[in-house]
């Protein structure tokens, strides 16, 4: 004969289904919503396990269909589409449940559906009146339910597939069952991903065919064109271009759907034929204005020079002036490396730097905020080496603190990142935005969490540093178990973050830990108790 079972908490009555216990509690006068360890109320737990009858219970007692989780600020029908509980979601539109609701991150519904692949829920949502069910409603990167469809794409290799079919196939030959597993595994990923792939593409056509918006963008301004085209995935992109999206929009970088696939021809030939087509569209105005329209340099010669840059910023500068003007005198060879460093020389001259002065703000020769093509500007870049002397003299000549380059990145992050405490005070006193978040999402306190700078993190926690900010779905606790920064970890639970917080996936920390392997925060995690 089992033992009874004992129950303690309202979480254990809704897992159990003990309808009485949970009337005795409510008859106690105990809050409704109260909230758990995990900041999920009753109904979020009952919508969570899919428990109809327990959220029938609370409901029909006057739980609000609407009420947000602490810190995630997820609804219960956020909660039933994440674990696919279709007749969840159902009871609690019945009872006025907003699908329209968004989360901290913006994710509404049926963003939630889209990111679990939930085919049927997505079905019904679009099957509703159009005032019911919002799909042109934007997530905090300004993403709407076609764009972050678009975004979960995987890149599918098909030439890296029939090549692992041919190992496979080369390995059953020879009969080395050691290597006929390994191709069969790494088949199978790749399997999986197109798999996936596949679902996301179905999705994205029920939005469009649900008379989505195409030529909305996100924070970046891109386009679903680009986003096909980055995805490189061509039957998208055609299919967007014969609902009439509009082929001239630019991203943030001045670059067209049409510049995007330039620079990726390299890897995939296929593009060059869609796009002659595409541009054929375009009419002649419009043709004229791509044309003149910059391209950026290849994204990897790109960061060659930014990191040469940034090295020669305080270490060299005289090397650095010689080279960077003879890269301006040639005029730029065309290839990228000219341009990355032209418009810069005056940063690099170490005789000027040695006479700056308040007195030489009003030098008609030196402007302290002049940037490269990355968008650098010299503050940046000491404050990434480390150069407090420079940050010094840059500062009161009105160098811009907040400026960004062309990722967001401000002078306080690349400190951050690589913990220079003394120049993170000095930009603090010229009042530096602790909140701005780069292009990402991230603040400067995220990527010093990413970086194991527990210091930096107090420092700027001291500033006014909000913990409780959510990156790609994940909460600060963890990307440092990801992370393996056991240090950056220690220092945002001092700052009073629950070390079982959940994310988005209802993952805690300890969870990804395990995941990613990370045997440094699985020791200390162990040694917190609930």
């Amino acid at each position: 004969m089992s033992a009874p079972i004992i129950i303690n908490t309202i979480t254990e009555a809704i897992e159990h289904e003990d309808i009485e216990w949970i009337r005795k509690y409510l008859r106690k006068g105990q809050e409704i919503t109260k909230a758990n360890d995990d900041g999920l109320s009753a109904l979020h737990v009952a919508a969570q396990m899919g428990k109809i009858n327990m959220m029938d219970l609370l409901l029909s007692c006057g739980h609000d269909p609407n009420h947000k989780a602490l810190g995630n600020k997820q609804t219960p029908l956020m909660l039933a589409a994440l674990h696919g509980h279709q007749e969840a979601i159902d009871l609690l539109i019945r009872h006025k449940a907003n699908p329209n609701i968004q989360d901290a991150s913006g994710y509404t519904l049926l963003m939630y559906a889209i990111h679990t692949e939930q085919s049927e829920i997505i079905c019904k949502l679009l099957n509703m009146p159009p005032q019911f069910i919002d799909i042109e409603i934007k997530d905090s990167g300004g993403r709407t339910a076609l764009l972050y469809t678009l975004s979960l794409l995987e890149i599918i290799d098909l030439g890296k597939l029939r090549a692992l079919k041919d190992d496979l196939q080369k390995a059953k030959e020879s009969q080395n069952s050691e290597l006929i597993t390994h191709c069969e595994s790494l088949l199978r990923a790749e399997q999986k991903k197109l798999n996936s792939q596949q679902r996301f593409v179905s999705i994205a056509k029920m939005l469009i065919a649900r008379g989505a918006f195409l030529d909305a963008q996100d924070n970046e301004l891109k386009s679903a064109s680009m986003y096909a085209v980055e995805k490189n995935h061509i039957a998208l992109l055609q299919q967007f271009a014969e609902k009439g999206n509009n082929l001239a929009l630019t991203d943030r970088r001045g670059r067209t759907v049409f510049h995007l696939a330039q620079e990726l021809v390299p890897f995939n030939k296929d593009l060059v034929g869609i796009m002659n087509k595409l541009e054929e569209r375009v009419d002649q105005a419009t043709r004229n204005t791509l044309k003149i329209l910059p391209l950026e340099l290849n994204p990897k010669a790109a960061m060659a020079v930014n990191t040469t840059l940034i090295q020669k910023a305080s270490t060299t500068p005289t090397a650095a002036a010689s080279e960077t003007t003879s890269n301006a005198n040639d005029g730029g060879n065309g290839d990228g490396d000219g341009g990355a460093v032209s418009g810069v020389r005056n940063f690099f001259d170490s005789t000027h730097f040695d006479s700056l002065s308040e007195d030489s703000s009003s030098s008609s020769d030196f402007n302290p905020n002049a940037t490269n093509t990355n968008g650098q500007s010299l503050l940046m870049l000491a404050a990434y080496k480390g150069n407090e002397e420079l940050v010094q003299k840059l500062l009161p000549l009105k160098a811009d603190v907040n400026a960004t380059d062309n990722r967001g990145f401000t002078a306080i992050m690349y400190a951050a990142v690589k913990g220079h405490l003394n120049i993170l005070r000095h930009l603090l006193k010229y009042r530096a935005r602790v909140e701005a978040k780069n292009k990402e999402g991230l603040t400067a306190l995220a990527l010093a969490t990413i970086a194991d700078q527990a210091e930096v993190m107090k420092l700027l926690f001291s500033k006014g540093a909000k913990i409780n900010v959510v990156y790609d779905d994940k909460n600060l606790l963890v990307i440092a178990a990801i992370h393996g920064c056991v240090n950056a970890m220690k220092a945002l639970i001092k700052m009073g973050m629950n070390p079982f917080l959940k994310d988005f996936t209802g993952r805690s920390a300890f969870e990804h830990a395990i995941e990613h392997k990370q045997t440094k925060i699985l020791g200390f995690l162990k040694t917190i108790k609930k």
